[in-house]
C-alpha cells in the first residue's frame, strides 16, 4: 500500500512540475508547436492503424496472445 501512495504522489509530482514548466518554460509559439507535433503523431498512427486493419483491441489481442506463446515456451524448457 505504501509503495503504490508513493508511486501515486511521485507521479503526481512529475505531472505537476511537467505542467509547471510547460505553462512556463514555454512560449506560446512553443506550446503551439508541441500540439502541432502531438497531433501529427496521433493522426499519424491513426493513419497508419487504420492501413493495416490494427485497432487497440487488435493489438491487445496481439499482445496478449504473444504473451500466452512466450509462457508456454519457456513451460515447455522447463521453467
Amino acid at each position: 500500500m505504501r509503495g503504490l501512495l508513493r508511486l501515486a504522489l511521485a507521479g503526481g509530482v512529475v505531472a505537476g512540475l511537467s505542467y509547471a514548466a510547460y505553462r512556463t518554460l514555454l512560449t506560446e509559439q512553443a506550446r503551439d508547436d508541441l500540439k502541432d507535433g502531438v497531433r501529427g503523431v496521433r493522426d499519424s498512427w491513426d493513419r497508419i492503424s487504420d492501413a493495416v486493419g490494427l485497432s487497440p483491441a487488435d493489438a491487445e489481442a496481439e499482445r496478449v496472445a504473444a504473451q500466452e506463446d512466450a509462457r508456454l515456451q519457456w513451460e515447455r524448457l522447463g521453467y
